[in-house]
């Protein structure tokens, strides 16, 4: 499929939108809520702006984690069971999908999506506890490739989603999120998926208002869903009802403007029954780049004491302690809650499996959550020493580890910062290494070919050797 890259810089140009759906276009804009006037902002500087260097680079790397955590996502059983169900509605469109096939952009989303958030490996707005790239760059790619856009509009509509959603949920509304049970990746990543497929169709303000509001109408997904495929199945229904959204709104369709701050029947009011969010409309930072990288396939919060626990190990030679207490961020054991997993998915989500992995000085790596790594009589042994202490004055990315053995020796260690997160941020080098690590055994040789169209993917010619590329997926 070609695409053309004539317009091959990153800023979007004129408004693509019927006449009838511009009349009164700005008045109608003017009238919507104060979180969408602002939102607003953000959105035509994104739209209209070249992107500085910073930021598209951080659009790379994202891209390449996406394709990383997504194929591998895609071996995952139950998002393959996803795939060929979505795939038996026989959709048409040009929109690529992580097993090689084609399909409409929704249907490619909603796959695509799943697949990436899968292993809970994707990445990480720490302050907004967005995954952002499942959801946006799903629905990017996909309206991207079935509207033969250059891939430097899909690296700027990845911006512009990530803008809007990531500052959804800052001031700790994707923290109440999480406490009240919404799953805040399921809820913000709509309106991450709808900002982007916005930028992508080149609307104007008010049919990305429509877009955004749209998309609020359709938001969920539960905390309780943690540890099975019901979350990142929500986290694909993010991104294909942000495609929807922007479909609808192409068409004429409208929505309240009150849906995302009316008190009584708007977005966060009804989610939080408290103040809504306020998407900083002075800060001129992007928060894109506060984006972070995982190096372990499981929940962030497990990290630090996975970390923790790693430090411990010399000192436990071979012997079971009596007793391994954590200190976490009093978070940590409301997402990462499986105290005792009995599935690969909630090991995921399991501060005992991860201290007991570190404590047995493994590797988190994607072999390491198993059957065969739930059946390790050592490890559930060693799990089953673990005691979970909450502390509200340890960072979400901390931890602190105290390890009692017999005849009262002890050792203690902290982790001030664990890898990934913004102290200690994942190089170039280190997401090079995840992909090749996680795609290799999926695709073989054309891992590395992947790898450098991927990370000159704003370049002419490299969405269709990307595109090329998806194809061999189904041979």
């Amino acid at each position: 499929m070609a695409i053309d890259q004539a317009a091959a810089g990153a800023t979007f140009g004129s408004v693509i939108v019927s006449p009838m759906q511009t009349s009164h276009a700005d008045a109608a804009f003017e009238a919507t809520d104060s979180v969408i006037r602002t939102f607003g902002k953000h959105y035509r500087r994104v739209t209209t702006l070249p992107l500085p260097e910073a930021v598209a680079d951080g659009a790379r790397m994202a891209l390449v984690d996406w394709f990383a955590v997504g194929l591998a996502g895609m071996a995952d059983p139950e998002a393959r069971a996803l795939a060929n169900s979505v795939h038996q509605w026989q959709s048409v469109g040009r929109a690529p999908v992580l097993d090689g096939q084609r399909a409409a952009p929704a249907a490619a989303a909603l796959i695509n999506g799943a697949a990436a958030h899968t292993l809970d490996f994707d990445d990480f707005h720490i302050a907004s506890l967005l995954h952002p790239g499942a959801p946006t760059f799903a629905a990017v790619l996909a309206l991207g490739y079935h509207r033969q856009v250059s891939g430097a509009q899909m690296l700027a509509a990845f911006a512009c989603g990530v803008e809007i959603g990531a500052r959804s949920g800052l001031d700790g509304v994707g923290e109440t999120l999480a406490a009240r049970g919404w799953h805040p990746t399921s809820v913000l990543g709509h309106l991450s998926a709808a900002a982007a497929a916005a930028a992508l169709f080149q609307f104007d303000e008010h049919h990305f208002a429509t877009t955004l509001c749209l998309a609020a109408a359709q938001a969920g997904g539960l905390m309780g869903a943690a540890g099975s495929f019901a979350k990142p199945f929500a986290v694909g229904k993010a991104a294909m009802n942000g495609v929807i959204a922007a479909e609808l709104a192409a068409a004429g369709s409208s929505a309240p403007a009150g849906l995302l701050e009316d008190a009584g029947r708007g977005l966060f009011g009804s989610m939080l029954q408290r103040r809504q969010p306020t998407p900083h409309s002075s800060d001129p930072r992007w928060v894109t780049l506060d984006n972070t990288f995982k190096p372990y396939p499981s929940c962030q919060l497990t990290h630090a004491a996975y970390e923790a626990a790693l430090l411990a190990y010399p000192a436990l030679r071979e012997r079971i302690p009596r007793a391994v207490t954590l200190t976490v961020n009093p978070l940590a054991p409301v997402i990462a809650c499986h105290h005792t997993p009995s599935s690969i998915l909630q090991a995921r989500f399991s501060i005992p499996y991860c201290v007991a992995l570190g404590l047995q000085g493994r590797r988190a790596v994607l072999s390491e959550f198993s059957e065969e790594g739930l059946a390790d009589s050592r490890r559930r042994e060693l799990a089953g020493r673990v005691n979970v202490e909450t502390d509200t004055t340890v960072a979400r990315w901390a931890a602190r580890i105290w390890v009692e053995f017999e005849q009262g020796e002890a050792f203690r260690a902290e982790v001030p910062a664990a890898l990934g997160c913004l102290d200690r941020p994942m190089s170039w080098r280190d997401i090079e290494g995840k992909f090749m690590d996680t795609v290799e055994p999926i695709i073989g040789v054309n891992t590395l070919p992947l790898l450098q169209a991927l990370r000159r993917f704003d370049s002419p010619g490299a969405t269709d050797e990307v595109a090329a590329l998806m194809s061999c997926l189904n041979s």
